[in-house]
């Protein structure tokens, strides 16, 4: 399988460009000399605070009077991490398998050789049906995500904008809004009208197809709310003709027709190609499902038109296709590099771009619209039981998830919690005490409520983020710092 790796680098002379751009707007109250550095703010304390590494601190700050209309004070906690003082890298991870929810603590706990000094839960996701194959439910990756270069999942579709995420690169963070480029074609490159018939758009990657939980991955997507078996309401974008990818990180057989019982797009028996790691077709059947995808292998599974461009295109043992993967960074327009210094994590709301705030679209998730915690614009608690979307000036005060970037180039994670059916804060609220405090000019939201996890080494740091159980939940990726070559200390 020839899978285009382009490799265009950021500059290093628009990274000290962009750094200076930061330091130039840190917020009036960072320390002199030493942007970045805690400043103390009015109502919290800190209760806690670790060196876990040279160049890695912990400190938790806890609220010294509750808000009104909480019992409890909110915690929050906080990891700066310098890689000048101590060699560390940042990186992420899928756990076992890129199809499995797992916890922050099971996916951590099994990075070697160097074990992870401290780490968040990552992106955004969303269930599928119980797996008929292994019995398990699966997931999708709302939004894309990578590992060491191996893509999981495309991006939400949003208008063709694509969607935030923070790229790490050699262990260093950028947050930027990304979008993903699939497609399959027959020959060994691909043809140069990308309307050819001898090319076709690849939908998603390791899903159901016909059935796009979370966001619409294409202009195509339509929308329809189902009921899981769960009983919790999920917005479902349905497709009937589709091409979707699994590489050997799906690790499961691939899925049968009719996966979920409350939508037809996903019952069609279509076919299954099965593709070399040369890119030559390895076999062809009618149907769907029961193929394991071996390493390097890729499966394509095509239902309605994307079946019959299949068996057209590559009904034959044999046939050269080649398989387009690429991720292009919508801001400065050049593609990512998908190789082993590259991981990337999604999100949802850019908190903090050059210290400002970022007012979120109006349907924005986490700010408008159903979550774990409800309020009126005016701070009154609601009333959220119903499956239909909350009014527009509804906003989500929840527990959160943010990865950010301070004044010095220090990155940051942090959590904001409260105790059993507490909630966090706002996206703004949030966005302010990382500015405030820290000196954080960047800052992504990432996956929050229940989910929401800060570890340093094996112990778990956060309050319960789910008001219904004190177990942690299980996540699809996780954010990691570890150690990373030598670190040289700043003059």
């Amino acid at each position: 399988m020839k899978i285009s790796r382009h490799r265009r680098l950021r500059r290093l002379g628009a990274s000290a460009t962009a750094l200076s751009a930061l330091l130039i707007t840190a917020p009036a109250n960072a320390a002199v000399g030493d942007p970045g550095f805690f400043i103390p703010a009015q109502g919290w304390t800190a209760s806690t605070s670790e060196k876990l590494s040279d160049g890695v601190i912990y400190t938790r700050y806890t609220e010294k009077t509750p808000q009104a209309g909480r019992k409890d004070p909110r915690v929050l906690d906080v990891v700066q991490i310098n890689p000048a003082m101590g060699g560390m890298t940042l990186r992420s991870t899928v756990g076992t398998a890129a199809i499995l929810a797992e916890t922050t603590s099971y996916q951590l706990g099994k990075i070697t050789p160097e074990h992870p000094i401290a780490g968040i839960n990552g992106g955004y996701f969303s269930p599928e049906p119980a797996h008929p194959n292994i019995g398990l439910d699966t997931i999708a990756f709302n939004g894309s995500a990578v590992e060491k270069g191996k893509l999981f999942g495309a991006t939400c579709h949003n208008g063709g904008q694509g969607n935030m995420a923070v790229v790490l690169q050699h262990g260093v963070p950028y947050i930027t809004r990304i979008k993903t480029n699939l497609s399959v074609s027959v020959g060994s490159v691909e043809p140069a009208d990308p309307a050819s018939e001898l090319s076709a758009r690849i939908d998603d990657i390791n899903r159901n197809p016909g059935r796009a939980p979370g966001c619409a991955r294409d202009a195509d997507d339509k929308a329809a709310t189902m009921t899981e078996a769960a009983g919790a309401p999920q917005s479902v974008y349905t497709d009937a003709d589709e091409i979707v990818l699994f590489n050997d990180s799906y690790r499961a057989y691939t899925p049968r027709p009719g996966v979920d019982p409350g939508i037809t797009t996903d019952d069609a028996p279509g076919v299954e190609v099965v593709v070399n790691p040369n890119g030559t077709v390895k076999s062809i059947r009618a149907g769907r499902g029961g193929v394991i995808p071996q390493a390097g292998e890729t499966i394509l599974q095509g239902i309605g038109s994307g079946a019959d461009w299949l068996t057209k295109n590559a009904g034959t043992a044999g046939t050269q296709l080649h398989i387009e993967q690429t991720v292009t960074d919508m801001r400065t327009e050049n593609l990512i590099p998908l190789d082993s210094s590259v991981d990337i994590v999604n999100g949802v709301h850019e908190l903090l771009h050059n210290g400002k705030y970022v007012v979120p679209a109006p349907d924005g998730l986490h700010t408008r619209g159903p979550c774990g915690r409800l309020f009126d614009a005016l701070g009154n608690l609601k009333t959220n039981h119903a499956p239909e979307a909350a009014a527009r000036d509804d906003f989500c005060r929840d527990a959160r998830t943010v990865i950010g970037i301070d004044t010095a180039g220090r990155t940051v994670l942090a959590t904001i919690t409260g105790s059993k059916a507490m909630d966090g804060a706002f996206p703004e609220e949030m966005a302010g005490y990382l500015r405030d405090m820290f000196s954080v000019t960047g800052a992504l939201n990432l996956d929050g409520g229940g989910s929401t996890t800060l570890l340093t080494g094996i112990v778990r740091r956060t309050l319960p983020g789910n008001e219904n159980s004190t177990v942690e939940r299980p996540v699809s990726n996780a954010v990691y710092t570890s150690r990373s070559g030598y670190g040289i200390e700043a003059p």
